[in-house]
């Protein structure tokens, strides 16, 4: 009983996860295909709109944000787009009309090998503080700005 309890469990989590990445990807190639990161100089940012409210749910998590940032910065390493002097930081942010606010991640573009220094936690705090926002550090190479 025990064993089969824990194959259903592993089944789900195995289902979850695969529909987590069936929407970092989908959502990436809308992003990708729409012509949706914009240039502001000494880096790159992409704000996510108008999603479903499955997408909403998906995306304001700092993990799932995350993941579709780094999916979206490593397309355009690999496509050798976004490398030299044309590698800029890459902010994704979401505008949750379910929580009333706005979360941010902020990525370095660095390609395979290379050492990632991740320069977004004393800027983001700096912002949060002008601001008067939350901060919350997820990992240390992840900063989520609410």
């Amino acid at each position: 009983v025990s064993n089969q309890r824990n194959v259903a469990l592993l089944q789900k989590g195995l289902k979850i996860s695969m529909d987590l990445q069936r929407a970092v990807v989908s959502e990436g190639i809308g992003i990708l295909e729409g012509k949706l990161i914009q240039s502001a100089g000494d880096f790159r940012y992409a704000i996510l709109e108008r999603l479903d409210d499955t997408s909403e749910l998906i995306f304001s998590q700092p993990q799932s944000l995350y993941k579709l940032a780094k999916f979206l910065v490593k397309a355009h390493v690999n496509s050798d787009k976004w490398i030299g002097i044309s590698a800029k930081p890459f902010i994704l942010g979401i505008k949750s009309s379910r929580t009333m606010r706005a979360y941010f991640v902020g990525l370095q573009c660095s390609q395979v090998g290379e050492i990632q220094r991740n320069e977004f936690g004393r800027s983001f705090k700096l912002a949060a503080s002008k601001i008067d926002a939350d901060i919350k550090v997820e990992y240390i190479i992840i900063l989520f700005l609410e």
